[in-house]
């Protein structure tokens, strides 16, 4: 199987990361209805910023996402989109 290399005007890129996150302390609070409704919107958000999941995991104590974003996009405003666009609306006060 050839790898798949998406193209831009001079060059050919294959970028994926691989992001890790863990609730405050590693609490539990990641089952059931939460896990369901944070992968919607994760997924909402790879769609708004033309990221592609390539697996999604989402565990009681934290979450894995590998994806794959566009050469223009840099890893770290990928960790703050995410990071800040999940947050709850009442912890921006």
């Amino acid at each position: 199987m050839k790898p798949k290399y998406d193209t831009s005007a001079h060059c050919k890129y294959s970028l994926q990361y691989h992001i890790i996150w863990c609730p405050k302390f590693r609490f539990s609070v990641l089952n059931g209805p939460v896990a369901d409704v944070l992968k919607d919107i994760l997924a909402s958000i790879c769609e708004t910023y033309h990221y592609e999941i390539k697996a999604l995991e989402v565990t009681p104590d934290y979450i894995h996402i590998f994806l794959s974003a566009p050469q223009t996009v840099a890893p770290c405003d990928i960790a703050v989109s995410y990071t800040h666009l999940t947050l709850p609306t009442n912890s921006l006060v």
